[in-house]
């Protein structure tokens, strides 16, 4: 073909496909993630911080995962012992080396204690650093912050899905 023909021709499909393609890179931006990564998320956390998110609410998606972790928990205990606590206190109590209510570790070892632990310590770490102050004000992370912390309640509950 000729010139003109060739122009025609980016102009039918080559710039509506290069369209295409932009808008689907936006997509891929970490404000808006894909359905991939939502496939990653544990199913609980993400029924409440998607939609939270995805309407650019994400200091709300934050604090429901972080609630529904605390939930989780608060459940477990409950139900072995009767105790109704919450927050650090819950996750101190449940996850405790000495004599933990949630196992996430036989226990036989230094290592496995120390394992113990330290997701006691990120629990517990995670409501008072991240579920409270949320909760108790009117924090509003950016949209990477929010998946990362999300990712992390994420990791906590599957982690809590995988007791002993």
């Amino acid at each position: 073909g000729n010139a003109v023909e060739s122009l025609e021709t980016l102009q039918r499909f080559v710039v509506p496909e290069a369209r295409r393609l932009l808008a689907a890179w936006d997509i891929e931006k970490p404000q808006s993630p894909n359905r991939w990564f939502w496939e990653f998320v544990h199913p609980r956390i993400c029924a409440l911080a998607r939609p939270r998110f995805e309407a650019g609410f994400f200091g709300d998606s934050v604090e429901s995962s972080f609630k529904e972790l605390n939930d989780a928990v608060k459940r477990i205990v409950r139900d072995t012992d009767g105790r109704e606590l919450d927050g650090a206190s819950l996750m101190n109590t449940a996850f405790s080396p000495n004599n933990p209510v949630v196992r996430l570790t036989p226990l036989a070892t230094a290592a496995d204690r120390d394992e113990q632990q330290g997701y006691m310590q990120i629990m517990a770490g995670s409501m008072t650093g991240i579920r409270n102050p949320k909760a108790h004000g009117n924090l509003n992370p950016d949209s990477t912050k929010a998946l990362h912390l999300i990712c992390l309640a994420s990791l906590l509950m599957h982690r809590l899905d995988e007791r002993i």
